[in-house]
């Protein structure tokens, strides 16, 4: 029996660690978790983050990497090195003595205090008097430490920032290395080096919950602004540190705003600082706390500060209940309270250990690990409660505000409809975004797209008013830049219309659509669009067919802005792994659209299908059994989210429009198009007006036609110079440009 018993205990260990998962499970999932825990920000990276680093064994297999030592600088780039200090009088000589030691130089040294109370400043200004290079102490009490960075960044007229902290310790080669991505490759636009913790004896801090390269994708790896560099131009792409967080979170923020609006980036974990850890547990907790206020502040990571509150609240309340049962087990004389107590001890204690077995931690670890998690979902609660007043405060910083007036959810068909890559672009651009629709989302599977941030506010049209979205936010809508743009002319925008209006705002009507047909029955006017084109300042068309007829309706001139691409997420220079559903075939022919309507021509699929059936014909879409006939090689892999197309168009050989030729479609910009050419794939459509002399795109005026030029696309080589060209002149960015300018 007693040989048996490893076996019994490892059974019983591998039970309670599975009822333990569950429990967590049942947690997160089954306990409706408070508005505070909302997820406010859906993470976008539009980067493409090349390794720089000599080590061949860090990160392996990792690319594109580049090993400095083998390559050659182009230039030399100029660099102001920024830092923030308040108290640091103590730190600022061995900081100086760092920064001045370095193999390569800064070019100007920028250090903003923001009121300290020691004698930081006198002993800053002092070095700088014998500073190597220009050195200048700006003295601003009262900034944040966000105010604090943009003021220094806006002293220098450098393109170049590299920013650290004080009470850091640069290593000898921190800065040349962090900057090498620049004199290497001119198109960086981010540089990220990294830190090494360190105790108060400037020995390595290796405990493994600090934050770690281990098991890392330089991808998806944030740095820390106490070792990190970019060009002038990113930082305002990114609007700059986030000013109207109260005092955490920024640089995070900050560095998510970089991947949003950025795509050239470099990872350099070479360049490193030291940073001394807190000495105590109380303060590692204490700091764990503060940094998750600003995660709050802005609902970021939402999902696993709800995971945090779950496991130590468990954890927490289980150890309460278990001392509440044995106290009153022992004033009662209560046996059964007792033992109840010893089993929920030893719950509590199986859990730790199956943990710390896991993690490979300490019964230290664990107690500390249980801690940061409660440190951390209180810290996200505080800064959950400030969240209104923080966002009152953004929308008053920000550069304009737009009301998008449109039919669907931001959310609906995959997250890539016009109305939300305009919206998207336009919070890039760090522009508030109203987002109201009328409709609800109609798509059959739930495909759990989040888009939030801190300037987007979405609204259905049934639950807005002008004047209490004024109320709520406290602003005064006639001293903002108030723009709308109504995407459809239907009757509920006539209120809102002119109540925007009334303060002061810019209407433009955007005509996307045929809406005098089938896809207006039910609610189209055309009193209602007469009215609203009345009401609008600029009015914009997708199609010349609906330009002409726009300028025909209104007797004023219209603006062309056909659909677009955004080229932060379709890169086809960008490596994809194969997608699970997509079976491999020598030859891929592939749609990625809508599946409804009477323009959706379901005989020319077929027909693609049985002609080409050597060849897998993928359709990605809203599909609910449409198609009338089953090939084995036609296969409906149903709606994707916008976020995931990139990785099919990738492994696509040709792309295809199958519509029948008719007002509608004469009258339509298919978004899709510009998705395709993107990724260096051939289009063959119908001859539509709008898709003529566009590259790489093979017109059919017939089915017959349309199978021809299949096999034309697929054996022509492309003009991959050409075709850049042309997706660059039409992208999202650059029409959102042309919105904002015809606006102004």
């Amino acid at each position: 029996m007693s040989q048996d018993l490893p076996t019994i205990l490892q059974k019983i260990t591998r039970r309670l660690k599975g009822y333990s998962k569950r429990l967590i499970a049942w947690g997160l999932k089954r306990i409706p978790h408070p508005r505070i825990f909302d997820d406010g920000y859906s993470i976008e990276d539009n980067t493409l983050v090349t390794l720089y680093t000599d080590h061949e064994d860090l990160f392996p297999g990792y690319e594109p990497r580049i090993n400095p030592a083998k390559m050659t600088k182009t230039k030399r780039v100029p660099v102001v090195l920024i830092a923030v200090a308040k108290n640091e009088a103590l730190t600022a000589p061995d900081w100086y003595k760092q920064i001045t030691n370095q193999s390569r130089l800064p070019d100007e040294i920028l250090v903003v205090d923001t009121g300290s109370t020691d004698d930081t400043v006198t002993i800053l200004k002092t070095l700088s008097s014998s500073s190597p290079v220009p050195f200048k102490v700006i003295c601003s009490p009262g900034l944040n430490i966000s105010q604090g960075r943009n003021l220094a960044i806006q002293s220098s007229k450098l393109e170049h920032i590299a920013v650290t902290d004080l009470g850091t310790k640069a290593h000898p080669d921190w800065l040349e290395k962090l900057i090498f991505p620049f004199e290497h490759a001119p198109e960086t636009e981010v540089s990220g080096g990294w830190y090494d913790t360190v105790n108060d004896q400037g020995n390595p801090y290796r405990w493994r919950k600090w934050i770690s390269l281990l098991g890392k994708n330089p991808q998806e790896i944030l740095s820390p602004s106490v070792s990190i560099a970019f060009t002038r131009t990113a930082w305002e792409r990114a609007g700059g540190y986030p000013e109207w967080l109260t005092l955490t979170g920024e640089d995070t923020y900050f560095d998510l705003e970089l991947k949003r609006t950025c795509r050239s980036w470099a990872f350099c974990p070479d360049a490193l600082v030291d940073w001394e850890a807190p000495k105590t547990i109380w303060q590692y907790w204490k700091k764990m706390y503060r940094w998750s206020i600003g995660d709050g502040e802005t609902g970021m990571r939402a999902s696993a500060y709800w995971y945090a509150f779950i496991v130590s609240s468990q954890t927490i309340l289980g150890i309460l209940i278990g001392l509440m049962m044995l106290l009153i087990g022992i004033i009662i004389t209560s046996p059964l309270l007792l033992a109840g107590s010893f089993f929920v001890f030893l719950l509590i204690i199986l859990r730790a250990y199956l943990t710390s077995k896991k993690a490979h931690y300490s019964a230290q670890e664990v107690i500390i690990v249980i801690g940061i998690l409660a440190a951390e979902a209180l810290g996200f609660i505080r800064g959950a409660y400030r969240r209104k007043d923080v966002i009152k405060r953004h929308i008053q910083s920000a550069r304009g505000l737009y009301f998008i007036l449109a039919g669907i959810p931001i959310d609906d068909t995959g997250g890539g409809a016009r109305s939300t890559q305009i919206s998207l672009e336009l919070i890039r651009k760090q522009c508030i975004v109203c987002y109201l629709n009328i409709y609800p989302k109609s798509e059959s599977i739930d495909l759990s797209i989040s888009i939030k941030h801190p300037n987007l506010i979405t609204i259905p049209a049934d639950s807005f008013s002008v004047n209490a979205f004024c109320d709520q936010y406290d602003i005064d809508l006639s001293k903002f830049t108030t723009r709308a743009i109504i995407e459809l002319p239907h009757p509920k925008w006539i209120p809102i219309i002119d109540a925007l209006k009334s303060k002061g705002a810019i209407i433009a009507y955007d005509l996307i659509d045929e809406w005098d047909s089938k896809l207006g029955e039910g609610w189209y006017s055309q009193d209602i669009e007469k009215a609203i084109i009345d009401k609008s300042d600029v009015l914009t068309a997708t199609a010349p067919v609906l330009k002409t007829k726009l300028e025909k309706f209104s007797y004023r001139d219209v603006h062309l802005l056909p659909n677009a691409v955004n080229l932060r997420l379709f890169d086809h220079r960008k490596k994809h792994p194969l997608p699970t559903d997509l079976p491999e075939s020598d030859f891929v022919i592939t749609y990625v659209g809508a599946l409804y309507g009477d323009w959706f021509d379901w005989d020319l699929l077929i027909n693609i299908a049985s002609t080409y059936y050597q060849a897998n014909v993928i359709v990605i879409g809203d599909y609910r059994e449409q198609c009338p006939k089953r090939l084995p090689n036609l296969k409906f892999l149903g709606l994707k989210p916008q976020t995931s197309l990139p990785a099919y168009l990738a492994y696509t050989d040709v792309a295809i429009i199958p519509w029948k030729i008719s007002e509608v479609t004469k009258a339509t910009s298919p978004l899709k198009v510009y998705e395709y050419l993107a990724m260096h794939v051939p289009v063959v459509a119908p001859d539509l007006p709008p898709l003529r002399y566009i590259p790489a795109v093979y017109l059919a005026e017939s089915s017959d036609a349309f199978l021809m030029q299949i096999g034309k696309a697929r054996t022509r080589i492309i003009n991959p110079e050409k075709i850049d060209r042309f997706i660059h002149q039409n992208s999202w960015e650059s029409r959102v440009v042309n919105i904002m300018q015809m606006m102004d």
